[in-house]
């Protein structure tokens, strides 16, 4: 959470080697950063659908994130000592407003879990990275927003995100047969994601003078980045490493990557990049520790309503 916190710091800090049209190694530390936080997020949405139960008491969790982004929206506004009426509609009426639509996304297909999962059964696996493949790759190519998915902050790309998870775990992924096709494949998307985040400045400088299109497949519905999530997420599987994502913790992480407002007042006008690195670390930590309360509390209250019942 530290990089993608990070990424989403300097972008908003906007400090003057992304004003500049002129290379550097700032720049392209940038976009690998930038690209790679998105990463982060799309294997983070994988593994939410792979993990997380999916019932009717996710509407309960929703409910807990909505108050801590309005006590976020507090904490902020006293920090900041300044807010728009529109940040305030935003902290209040987040689904008309599409405050972090990421986290609708995510929790509005773990609502359904039970059901896609069943709808899932009757493809083979192959046939819905395929689907995947497709619905990513073309507005990738094109450049053209086919589908709706835009940037990825948006419900339609959590929710595709987090399906894909469901569908993962109709599947064992750690006895999937991968052959030597499978694995060059693999390879390559990696190969290929990292190769456009370091060029794509490069390109978009020589052929538009500037950096209109550089970080052109640094969002999470590039192809290139879906693609290297989904390894990322398969390998993890098939070495077994076992990450448990804390239902609360991955949500928070979701509300500061969809919410520009706690972004913004983080920055606060201040454009150092130590600075926001310290900040990421802090907001990692706070994220964690909200996390831990959130499910403490959830805890005591599924006692005392099995000690009611």
């Amino acid at each position: 959470m530290v990089v993608v916190t990070f990424s989403l710091l300097i972008t908003q800090a906007n400090p003057a080697f992304l004003q500049s049209n002129l290379l550097s190694k700032r720049l392209f530390a940038y976009s690998l950063l930038n690209n790679f936080s998105n990463v982060i997020i799309g294997v983070l949405l994988i593994l939410i659908g792979y993990q997380i139960k999916g019932n009717i008491k996710l509407i309960k969790k929703y409910v807990y994130i909505y108050v801590v982004n309005l006590l976020i929206f507090i904490r902020l506004f006293l920090w900041t000592r300044s807010f728009t009426i529109q940040n305030l509609y935003d902290a209040v009426l987040p689904i008309t407003r599409n405050t972090y639509p990421v986290v609708l996304g995510a929790i509005s297909a773990l609502l359904i879990k039970d059901k896609l999962k069943n709808w899932f059964k009757k493809y083979k696996f192959s046939v819905i990275l395929g689907g995947y493949a497709i619905v990513f790759t073309l507005p990738s190519i094109f450049n053209k927003d086919i589908f709706g998915l835009g940037n990825g902050n948006n419900i339609i790309t959590a929710f595709s995100l987090v399906s894909l998870g469901i569908a993962c775990s109709n599947v064992e992924i750690d006895k999937l047969h991968i052959d030597k096709k499978a694995i060059t494949l693999m390879s390559i998307g990696v190969i290929v994601n990292v190769v456009l985040a370091l060029f794509m400045p490069y390109i978009s400088l020589k052929a538009h003078g500037d950096f209109s299109t550089a970080y052109r497949f640094n969002v999470l519905t590039s192809i290139s980045v879906v693609a290297m999530s989904i390894v990322i997420f398969i390998v993890g599987q098939r070495l077994k490493i076992n990450i448990k994502i804390p239902e609360y913790t991955g949500l928070l992480a979701l509300l500061v990557y969809s919410n520009n407002f706690i972004i913004e007042k983080i920055v606060n006008n201040n454009a150092s990049l130590k600075i926001s690195l310290f900040k990421s670390c802090i907001v990692t930590i706070i994220i964690v520790f909200l996390g831990w309360i959130l499910s403490r509390i959830d805890e005591r209250e599924h006692i005392l309503e099995k000690n009611y019942h």
